[in-house]
């Protein structure tokens, strides 16, 4: 006889895909969100890495007062 634990299954299947899931150097999870705003007649998207729904939140604010184009992106390095 096999024993499943529901319990389990149901948290695995609630988590987001691995990739979305970061862990910062203290090793405390980060999870990627998503971000929504409308230009030139569409609406686009982008995303951003935080602890929590909150943390997004806050970092959505501090943008809203200091967010600046800093300039084009080359190339981009994984640190792992």
């Amino acid at each position: 006889m096999t024993v499943i634990d529901l319990q389990a299954k149901r948290s695995e299947r609630e988590r987001p895909a691995p990739d979305l899931i970061h862990i910062d150097d203290d090793g405390r999870e980060m999870r990627t969100y998503a971000l929504e705003y409308k230009f030139a007649g569409g609406t686009w998207a982008i995303s951003l890495i935080a602890y929590s729904m909150q943390d997004a939140e806050e970092r959505v604010s501090a943008m809203r007062e200091s967010l600046m184009l800093c300039g084009e992106l080359h190339a981009m390095i994984n640190g792992e």
